[in-house]
């Protein structure tokens, strides 16, 4: 997805789950992330963090986003 977005900055998947616990992304009654993104800016603020199993249908909201933080 990075690369089909052109993003210069990292995308992060995390197996061990550390950040996923980290930054309440775990999903309810389960032992699995649930799907969303949390999006964080350069200086490590949390611009948006969203549990959103149709991120998919809301990439612009995402993007837009990502411009705002960068």
């Amino acid at each position: 997805m990075a690369t089909d977005l052109g993003l210069d900055f990292p995308v992060l998947s995390d197996s061990s789950m550390e950040v996923i616990g980290r930054y309440w992304m775990k999903g309810a009654g389960m032992p699995m992330a649930d799907m969303g993104y949390v999006v964080i800016d350069r200086a490590g603020r949390v611009r948006m963090r969203k549990i959103d199993r149709m991120f998919g249908e809301h990439i612009g909201e995402i993007v837009q986003t990502l411009k705002e933080a960068a």
